[in-house]
């Protein structure tokens, strides 16, 4: 049910008087305040800047506090509350940032693939300023994804390591190599269930951050990408392939090459968006490839595009970020 203007007028009006008399954090929950936020996603409505104010706030008062709760609580609030965010893309508070980090690291043992992928993914909408603090937090983030019992009970799914992928292609960020060695295995083990958009957001992230793939993860990726049925490509999802290989200077094998061209054209119905075919021309102009594709006047684009290409890169480790890459 989709409330009214004066229904959400009101409701945050007296959500604002609340949060001022301090009645939020003396009485309500975490929970509560994530659900709230999360409602708002559902139904599709960024709230206005003087509630999102009031309710960073309140959460952040929230987490600071020293009562105890469950760390069932702690996980579906913040999980509702990042993905809320994420959706509705409203910047992240520094000072609710720096309260969450504190309790991720309390309450890291207690972490499940849900509520991780929520914060991941959320960071790669939301691209927060890269601090040492930030990256800290992501070397921990990390070293939860790496938990053994994860992968030893299968918790982690396809759509999980894809938008975990993706993420780090957001931000930037390079998994360190151990992190990047267990997502492998991951993969691996999930790679029957990816769909066509997933394996290309993943081998996105892979040229995003200039990461030459493991020989053995791209021969896997490589069959399933023959295995899917070319109607489930899209061009823009095509576009990201080669563009990965181009990020990489990877030049694709002739009979990947000969597949690619078979299902772009397919994909292809009326016309192809520029920025789409301009992405396309500028891979294969790196690949030193001649397409088979008629691109039209398309050079100020690529160029455009290929300024576009010049991103910092950082590697997570324990001790925070490397020098860029």
């Amino acid at each position: 049910i989709q409330p009214d203007y004066y229904f959400v007028e009101a409701w945050c009006n007296r959500f604002e008087k609340s949060t001022e008399k301090g009645i939020f954090v003396a009485k309500i929950d975490r929970y509560n305040l994530g659900i709230s936020m999360y409602g708002f996603a559902k139904l599709g409505i960024r709230p206005p800047q003087s509630t999102i104010d009031a309710w960073f706030k309140a959460m952040t008062d929230v987490l600071n506090t020293r009562r105890r709760y469950t760390p069932e609580s702690f996980v579906e609030a913040t999980s509702d509350s990042f993905w809320a965010l994420g959706k509705l893309k409203i910047p992240l508070s520094q000072s609710f940032l720096n309260a969450y980090f504190q309790r991720f690291t309390s309450e890291r043992k207690n972490l499940r693939p849900a509520h991780l992928t929520d914060v991941i993914w959320a960071y790669g909408r939301l691209l927060p300023k890269v601090t040492p603090e930030f990256t800290e937090h992501v070397a921990m983030w990390c070293a939860a994804f790496r938990r053994e019992d994860f992968f030893m009970r299968n918790f982690f799914t396809h759509e999980q390591l894809a938008k975990m992928a993706w993420a780090f292609g957001r931000l930037q960020i390079c998994m360190d190599e151990e992190t990047l060695n267990c997502w492998y295995e991951a993969f691996e083990r999930e790679q029957d269930e990816f769909t066509s958009t997933e394996l290309s957001n993943i081998l996105w992230m892979f040229g995003k951050v200039r990461l030459q793939p493991d020989s053995g993860f791209f021969r896997v990726w490589e069959e399933q990408f023959m295995k899917r049925n070319p109607t489930e490509w899209s061009c823009s999802t095509l576009a990201n392939v080669v563009y990965a290989f181009g990020r990489l200077r990877k030049k694709p094998s002739p009979e990947f090459l000969a597949e690619w061209y078979a299902r772009f054209s397919a994909a292809q119905s009326g016309t192809t968006p520029d920025v789409v075919l301009a992405k396309v021309k500028w891979s294969f102009d790196q690949l030193k490839i001649s397409p088979r594709i008629s691109f039209g006047n398309l050079e100020q684009g690529a160029k455009k595009d290929e300024q576009s290409q010049n991103v910092v890169v950082r590697e997570v480790t324990s001790f925070g970020v490397q020098s860029p890459r």
